[in-house]
């Protein structure tokens, strides 16, 4: 079986994830890419892209759109991880005969102690399972990003509100967490296509940046030019709330107060100092770009 993987399949091209990777691959004329859809989706691609609108719980009609191709890529949000789509996928690609599946991860690293009994990531973590009993089968890559950085800045989930110069700090701020950029995830997913022995069959961490959030507050402060608001809150007490809205259906809150509680907890589940950055011709952009380029966006 030849290792290339040229013919690419997207799931959840429509998510802002998902876009990122459509872009950059659409950008190498090496690549073949199709997007899969559901029927009633209303989302547009670019016309270099081949898309198939199908039911993604009939598993007869994703054998049918995976047959020659090489690697499905899983951009699903929670919604769809909550259908076990990714199962559904697997199972699917396997059938098929796609070479590689790169599953839907672009966070924590969910084999870490401190996030592998979350709700946040149960069917993640059920995934490992799935793909490592069928590893002989189809290959497979984990991808883990830490946080989105470009767009966790400016839409705050990451605690700095840049519109209203304010900021949460988890545990006064002083835990490092590493992040990629949303650019550089796609590069990175095409520097493990490119990789593909490199890749087989294991984690693959990306970090466009390891930082705390008292770093991350100087420079805003730096390239804003005023002192911001401070809030404290603990990552216990970020986790409970996470849990207790979890409880009561409101799974926004909940996971984003999950995710910010292991995120800035200093535990080392979002700590990637060794990272795969280079192997995968990515270079990293350094936090002080990042926020720059995130305070110079919003003020446009």
């Amino acid at each position: 079986m030849s290792s290339t993987l040229k013919n690419i399949v997207i799931v959840g091209a429509s998510g802002v994830l998902g876009n990122a990777v459509l872009s950059t691959l659409l950008s190498n004329p090496f690549f073949v890419v199709t997007v899969l859809s559901r029927p009633d989706s209303k989302a547009t691609f670019p016309s270099a892209a081949k898309v198939i609108k199908l039911d993604y719980h009939s598993k007869d009609a994703l054998v049918f759109a995976l047959r020659g191709q090489d690697a499905v890529i899983s951009c699903l949000g929670f919604d769809g991880l909550n259908e076990n789509l990714d199962q559904t996928l697997i199972e699917a690609s396997i059938a098929a005969g796609v070479k590689r599946f790169l599953p839907s991860e672009f966070s924590a690293n969910t084999f870490h102690d401190t996030v592998v009994n979350l709700p946040v990531y149960t069917s993640k973590v059920a995934i490992h399972k799935v793909l490592e009993d069928h590893k002989d089968q189809i290959s497979y890559t984990y991808v883990f990003t830490g946080g989105f950085l470009d767009w966790g800045f400016r839409n705050g989930f990451l605690g700095f509100d840049i519109k209203n110069r304010s900021v949460i700090l988890y545990d006064d701020g002083k835990y490092r967490a590493s992040g990629t950029t949303l650019q550089h995830i796609g590069e990175a997913i095409k520097g493990i296509l490119l990789h593909p022995e490199e890749t087989r069959n294991r984690p693959v961490y990306l970090a466009d940046a390891t930082f705390s959030q008292k770093e991350a507050l100087a420079l805003f402060e730096k390239y804003t030019g005023t002192k911001w608001t401070i809030m404290n809150k603990t990552t216990e007490e970020a986790l409970k709330s996470g849990l207790d809205a979890l409880a009561k259906g409101d799974y926004i809150n909940g996971y984003g107060n999950i995710i910010m509680s292991f995120n800035w907890g200093g535990k080392g589940a979002v700590i990637f100092d060794n990272n795969d950055m280079t192997l995968l011709d990515v270079k990293p952009l350094g936090l002080e770009k990042i926020i720059k380029d995130a305070v110079e966006e919003f003020t446009k």
